[in-house]
This record gives C-alpha cells, structure tokens and sequence, in this order.
C-alpha cells in the first residue's frame, strides 16, 4: 500500500472522491511550488475548471488578465494549476468520456443534466431536437422526455380530476413499503376493449414493460407499465395511451408524475415566488406529513427537467398567442427593462446579442447630431427662452426669478442671437413674446409660452410639431385665412398631434395675431422638412429566414413568424469619440436628464427587455440583456424585428431614445412619437415635450404597463433566474404566454358587458 501511494506522488493531478457527471469532481493538482484542489464542472455546454488556491483567487481579483475559471478547452494565460490541467488535458479528458465522445473541444449539453442513474439504455425514445431543445423548422421547443403525448392542459378537466382522485386514493388505502418508500401499486395498461389491430387480429398478449416511480400529490407510486401484443406478436399497443388517458407524464422509464404536478407548481409560481428547490421541498414535507416511511420527491434536478419535459409537450407556439386586436402591427407600445435575467455565468447571447452589429461592412454616416434638432443651438439664449416661457406659464419658482436688470441683459442676448442666425418669422414671434402683457392679451401669451417652451430645450422641435401633422396644420392656417377659423375636424385632429400649436392657432385668430402665429409655425415646418430632407434611404424591411431562434436570448412576435426583418449595419455616430455614458452629444444645460442606466448588471443576474401593448396588456416578447440596459436596447429590438414603427411609443427614457434614434435612424422614426409614461414623467427635467400627459385621450392607455407586469414576473423571477439560459427563456415565453391569454379573456368579457349594456 505505500508503493501505491508514493507512485501517486509523482503524479501531477490526483482524483479526489468519484467522478460525478451532473455536479462537480474535485482533483488535487500540482502548480509550480504547491498543490491545489481544483474542481471541474458543466454548464452551459462548457468543461469548466475553478482552482480554489487561495493566492491565485487574490491574482484573480487583482489582475482580471489571469482567470480563476475558464473553460478547459481554451488555452489561456492563467495560473501554474489550471496549466498543469492543459499540459495533461487528454489524461483529464479520460475521467469523461461520455462528454467529449462526440465533441472533442467542448462539452455538448443541457446545463441541469438529469442524474445519470435515471438515464439508461433502454430510454431510446426520448425526444432530442437536432439543435439543442429548439426546433427551428417548426419554431418550438422540444425538452427531452419519454412520452410523447399532449398532457392535460387544464388542471380542472375532468379526466385529469377523475385521475387525480384515483392516485389520491391509492395513497390513502394503499400499504407502504418500508423498504422503497413507495406506495403498492399502480398497473398503468393500455384499453383493449374491442380494439384490433392492423393485422385484423385481437390484442392477447401482456407484456411488462418496467417500473417506475409515479409522483401524485400525497404521494409516490411504485408504478408498472404494460403493453399489449396482438396474437401474431407483429403490432404493440404501447403503455402511452393508457398514461394520456390518466394524465401520467414519463420524463424516463424510471421517473414519472401526474399532471396536476406541473399544473400545481405553475399555480404556486404565479403567486408566490416559489423556487424549483423549495416546491421539491414542499412536496417532500407533504409526502412525509402522510406517512412517516415515504420516500422524498424529485431531487430538483429531476424535477426541472421532467417540468420542462412536460411543458413542452403542449407544444405552444407563443408567437400565435398575441393582442387578437392590435395583432403583429399594434400602432401603441409600451417598453422597459427590467433587472430579471439569468445568471451572469449561463448567459449565452446568439452572435453576441440583440444590439450586435448584422453587417459589419455596411457603414450608414451620420447625418445629425443633437443641435441640428433644436430651433437655438446657442446656450444661454436658449435657456433664457425656456426661463421666460415659465415665467408667462407661471412655472418658475420664487427663488429662480431673476433681478429685472439680468433679464433684461439676457433678453437683448437672445434677441441679438436670433436676429442674427435667423429670419424675421422667428424673430418677430420672440420678440412680440418678450414684450409679454404689455401688448398682446394674457390667453395668447400662454399659448405662445406653452409653444416656445417645447421649442426652448435639448428635444428635437419635431416634437413640437411631428412631422405626420404637417400636412394638417397647413389645412388648419389654410381654413383659417379662408373661414376665419378652424373646421371642428381639423381641430380635433392636430389637437391629436399637438395641442400647443392647435391653441397657438386658436388664440391667435380670436386676437387678431394670427399671420405673426402662422409665420413662426410655417418656419418651424420648413426646417423640420429641411432637415428631414437629407436623412439616409430606410431600408426596406423582409423577412431573414431562419432567424427565430429563441435559445439565443432574443424572442418578438412583431411578424407572424417571429423573425428578423433588417440587419442591423455599423452606424457612424457609434464610433466617434464625442459620444458619452448616456448621450451622442453632451446637453449644453444646467438640468440634464437624470435618467441613468446601468453600466453592467449587478447582483449576478442579467436585464431583460420587453414591450407591451398599452391599451391590451398583451406581450410582443423581450431580449436578454448581458450587461446593462441601454438606448440601443429598444432602437435595435424594433429596427431588427419591426417591420413598421409604431405611432406612439411610451420608454421610461424617451428622452434620450429620441435623440438616439434620430442620429440612426430619422427616417425609419420618422412618424413615430416617444413619451415618458406617467409614473417616470415626473423624475425627467428635460422638459414638457415627452410627458404622456399631451397625449390627447389618454383614457384607455395603460402607459404604466410595464411597470405592473413587472410585479408579476417579479415572481417568475426567483424560480428562472438560477435556471439555464434555453429554460429561462422557455419559462419566461410560457408565463408571458399566460399573460396574454389572461389578457385576451379579460377584454372579452369587458366587451361583452358593454355590449350586454347597450342591448
């Protein structure tokens, strides 16, 4: 035994306990002065390996250049123990020839394998997409699992109830084997009651196929399934009829459950923030509660993967599952990120994320930058012109009123600015709005105060005056000159678009100041269009085929087939050294927006960003985030995947998204206005031109949408969260999925009340 172990000396890796496939093995290696124990571990389709000497974590933290954990099949620099696991990486490969039979570099895999002794030989059937749980072709997931049948898909049907019960009832009546923990016995055998086969002959022959473990809700069953043959033993009619019959979902041979499991956990989870864990926990207190001798429920591995097993074999297609009103072209949308994501170390982003560059080699200039959008790029006139318009607005606090002699020198700067940059239009209208009361009634000066003021900040003027109403506020000047005054339809429609010109107008021709008002409102049309004028050409949008592919992180139902439409190309204004944390162009403002996003997700887990429709609460689908959320987050996820911009889109950030946007894509915007939704409008300083409250009937529109629905996958977050990337993304689209069929029910029965009451 002691030339045993001094051979072992000289070896450089030592095997230390056994070799364990779904968790960790540990070794002791040997680095250049001392030994270390190393452990190596699967997930996310990677070998990796983790030294635990303390001197290489502390090298680790400070010199971020010489990982801690990497994955075996990358040769980098790192420290002496994980090189002497390199130099002997056949010799380590050896311990699991399982994984790198097929694969010789990486391990090819589900992260949450199940445990190997319930995975045997005769498991043959077990369904396995080509590519992974995903199938491409026909755009739905595919778990591994035994049976191949479409489970109960309501927990009160009346079969799975009937089937419940009889479980129920062996439990209570059923002796306990003290040896095994399980309840006798269950003999699941499929009906031959009249049944032929297809060689014209009767099903005779029993077969025991095996035995399995039944999980029901009081109890586990020891369970033995059978087949039948027919007489001249050509065809078998299998177990898996019976098991649809009675609601028995196989995940293996050897582990099975009834429906009313997932159905059971799927309830606990929309209420509770239940964990994989502590509902296998749940269930094993409740198993023990009714007899002190039963055995425990699934180990939560098992569990996770005969969940997920089972949930896909409903075979959902989220995609169909969308608003059935606003359909894939809904006209509003709502949009935010939310701090729910999996963990840092199972995110697996597709050809690096939503907001990756498409086509490198398509660079698109950059015709704009922020103050080609403002009406006064010049500074401290601007300002002055936003002080003045709350001073008529009656905005200004007592404390930021200035000494008559500062406003008057602020004044004659902003006039001298504006003669000199432009033409009379403007000129005359801010200098009749700086005489205030002393010429013009107190009505008009506040509706030239409300306009200005929208004109007076960092937002680009279109936001005063989208460029969609320009052909209506033409109409509207036009009926003016010609009637005197606005047709009613007319008014109702620009007051759509813009209430502060539709009073500027009104005002004006009821005070004789209509041709100063229509002058300075034609001005601000022009240079909108001007600078419109010289935007790049708007891609056309089609269809990329084969690019629904939801493992990688990205899911949208903005097209019936859920894929891309428009590579995303390389845009100039991303590689110029000016841009800053949160903008293309710094604000030349005293109060920026205060809006500051992330620079990295924190706490170990990555965002995720989603849209809604407002008015219906529906989901359109989300993308993982894999640090912190970002303007380009919405930008890409509606240029890539949204063949028609909406007309109205409420962000938490729109502020800054509209200036993002607008230096890409100004034309592909083009008729779309961004607000802030009404619970983050107040936070924002950058002004009025955003708030949610100009949007006229407002009634119906649910702008805080993604804040409620946040509560609600604050739930789904502690069970996904510590889950693989493919089964997060899964459970995600199946929750959202309940959502909207939640939703779509909801509006129903609200329908038909109205329509009950109008009959």
């Amino acid at each position: 035994m002691v030339k045993e172990s001094l051979q072992y000396m000289n070896q450089p890796i030592q095997l230390l306990g056994n070799v364990i496939d779904r968790g960790t093995t540990k070794f002791s290696v040997k680095g250049m002065d001392s030994y270390s124990i190393v452990h190596i571990s699967f997930y996310l389709g990677k070998c990796m390996t983790t030294c635990l000497d303390g001197i290489c974590s502390t090298l680790y933290k400070t010199h971020k250049k010489i990982p801690k954990r990497i994955s075996i099949s990358n040769k980098s620099k790192c420290c002496s123990h994980l090189n002497t696991m390199y130099d002997n990486i056949e010799y380590v490969r050896s311990f699991f020839p399982h994984y790198f039979e097929e694969n010789t570099n990486e391990v090819n895999g589900d992260p949450v394998l199940p445990p190997q002794e319930e995975v045997n030989n005769e498991d043959k059937n077990i369904n396995v997409c080509e590519s992974g749980n995903f199938n491409k072709e026909k755009g739905l997931w595919n778990f591994r699992s035994l049976s191949k049948h479409i489970p109960f898909d309501n927990m009160m049907d009346p079969g799975l109830i009937f089937a419940t019960q009889n479980r129920n009832d062996i439990v209570t009546s059923a002796n306990i084997n003290m040896d095994t923990g399980l309840y006798e016995y269950l003999h699941l055998k499929p009906c031959i009651d009249g049944k032929v086969c297809n060689c014209g002959e009767a099903y005779v022959k029993e077969m025991y196929v095996g035995s399995c473990t039944l999980y029901s809700r009081m109890g586990p069953i020891q369970c033995k399934y059978y087949n039948y043959q027919c007489m001249s033993q050509v065809c078998t009619l299998s177990y898996e009829e019976a098991a649809r019959e009675k609601g028995i979902f196989f995940y293996t041979t050897e582990t099975a459950a009834g429906d009313e499991i997932g159905h059971d956990f799927i309830a606990l989870v929309k209420k509770s923030k239940i964990s994989f864990t502590g509902f296998c926990n749940e269930m094993t207190r409740q198993y023990i509660t009714n007899s002190i001798h039963s055995s425990k429920f699934m180990s939560p591995n098992t569990f996770i993967n005969w969940f997920f097993g089972w949930l896909s074999a409903f075979q959902i297609d989220f995609q169909k599952e969308v608003d059935p009103w606003c359909k894939y072209t809904p006209k509003l949308l709502a949009c935010d990120g939310t701090h729910i994501g999996v963990s840092v170390r199972n995110i697996n982003l597709h050809n690096g994320g939503i907001t990756s560059v498409d086509e490198p080699t398509r660079r698109v200039p950059s015709k704009h930058k922020r103050y080609d959008w403002v009406i006064i790029s010049d500074r401290k006139a601007r300002e002055h012109l936003k002080y003045m318009s709350m001073k008529v607005l009656k905005k200004l606090k007592e404390q930021d009123i200035l000494h008559p002699e500062e406003e008057q020198a602020a004044s004659i700067h902003l006039m001298q600015v504006v003669h000199n940059k432009f033409e009379d239009r403007l000129t005359n209208f801010i200098s009749a709005f700086l005489q205030e009361s002393e010429t013009y009634d107190e009505k008009v000066l506040y509706a030239m105060g409300q306009f200005l003021y929208l004109l007076s900040g960092d937002p680009a003027f279109s936001t005063a005056l989208p460029f969609h109403s320009h052909n209506i506020v033409r109409r509207a000047i036009q009926e003016m000159k010609t009637h005197g005054y606005m047709q009613e339809t007319t008014r109702l429609e620009l007051n759509k678009y813009s209430t502060e010109c539709e009073k500027l107008l009104h005002m004006s021709s009821t005070h004789n100041t209509l041709e100063m008002s229509k002058y300075v409102i034609e001005y601000i049309i022009e240079k909108i269009e001007l600078v419109h004028s010289v935007n790049n050409p708007v891609q056309q949008a089609e269809e990329i085929p084969n690019s629904y592919y939801l493992p990688g992180g990205t899911v949208y139902y903005f097209t019936e087939s859920g894929s891309q439409v428009q590579k995303m190309p390389n845009y100039a204004v991303d590689g110029t050294s000016s841009r800053k944390k949160n903008y293309d162009d710094n604000p030349q403002v005293d109060k920026p927006c205060t809006k500051l996003y992330p620079l990295t997700a924190y706490g170990g887990f990555c965002y995720m960003f989603l849209f809604f429709c407002p008015i219906h609460g529906h989901s359109y689908g989300f993308h993982l985030i894999g640090g912190g959320e970002g303007c380009k987050d919405p930008f890409c996820a509606l240029y890539k995947y949204m063949p028609n911009m909406p007309e109205e889109l409420f962000y938490d950030n729109a502020c800054q998204l509209s200036e993002y946007a607008l230096n890409r894509e100004p034309g592909l915007f083009l008729n779309t206005r961004l607000w802030h939704d009404l619970f983050h409008s107040i936070t924002h300083l950058c002004g009025s031109n955003f708030k949610s409250s100009r949007v006229t009937g407002l009634y119906g529109i649910n702008t805080e949408i993604c804040e409620q629905v946040n509560s609600y996958l604050q739930c789904v977050k502690y069970t996904a969260s510590h889950l693989s990337q493919q089964h997060f993304v899964f459970f995600l689209q199946f929750f959202l999925y309940l959502l909207n069929k939640d939703k779509t029910e909801k509006f129903k029965r609200q329908a038909s009340v109205a329509v009950a009451g109008i009959l």
